[in-house]
This record gives structure tokens, sequence and C-alpha cells, in this order.
């Protein structure tokens, strides 16, 4: 037999009808705990990795000389999704890779590394990007006024 008995819900909504206003204040704090952090913005040093990875991306459509270092750089990060989007990155920007893949043992992508450093004039130190051949414009006017 049914029960139709009324009282047996409202006594049920009596202790749950709490419910809905803790629930909304528990949202409306994670909401304003959520909102109120900082975006971390895109940059290769970004301390969000998938911050760091769109700053990879965005520079396979760049042209300039500092974003190719940093992506050379990224070419021997510890988090392997920073290699491969690098790579992909490089082979997108310049048309070649060196034989550099991702996923090889380290000893094996130093190789790549280095063509690609020598490539971009890099040292080998890692030390003085700045001073490389082919952002150095003082070093091709002093061969010119040595040979004339």
């Amino acid at each position: 037999m049914l029960n139709t008995d009324r009282g047996m819900f409202r006594t049920g909504w009596k202790y749950t009808h709490w419910i809905k206003p803790i629930a909304s204040a528990g949202f409306l704090s994670v909401g304003m705990i959520l909102g109120g952090c900082p975006n971390p913005k895109v940059g290769f040093d970004s301390p969000a990795p998938n911050k760091r990875v769109d700053a990879i991306v965005l520079a396979a459509d760049q042209d300039d000389r500092e974003s190719l270092v940093m992506l050379i750089e990224k070419l021997e990060s510890t988090d392997s999704v920073e290699r491969m989007m690098a790579i992909r990155s490089l082979e997108k920007r310049e048309g070649q890779t060196f034989g550099y893949e991702h996923a090889a043992p380290q000893p094996d992508r130093m190789e790549a590394v280095a063509q690609w450093r020598q490539y971009a004039g890099l040292s080998d130190d890692h030390a003085d990007h700045e001073d490389s051949p082919m952002t150095s414009e003082t070093e091709d006017s002093e061969t010119s006024n040595e040979d004339g």
C-alpha cells in the first residue's frame, strides 16, 4: 500500500531546506577565490606550464632573434611537451630540425641542440646571447674597417 501522507514529504524538506543556501554560498565563495587569483601571463619563463607552451607556439610566427634564442633554449627543457612544441615551432619557422627528437635521450638531443646554437650564432656556454655575430652589427663594421 502506497503511503500518501504529505507529512512525510514536509518532514524530509525540513532537513534538506538548508542545502540550497549553503551550496550557493559555497559556490559563490569558490568563485570569488578563483576569480581573485592572478592569471599568469604568457611567457617563456611563466610559472604556468600552459603559458610557457603558449609562448612557444606564438614564437613560431615571429621573426625576431629573441624568440629564436628562447626556442633553442626550450629544446633543453626538462618538460618533454615544451621540447616538442619548441622543435615544431623551430621547424615551422626555420624549415628544419637538425635531426632533433624531443623524446630522445638527453645525450642524443644535445648534438642537435649544438647545431641549433651554431645556426643561431650562440656560444656554447649559454652566457652571452647579445655577443653573437647574428645580432652584433659592431663586429660587421669592425671587420669592414680592417679590410679597407
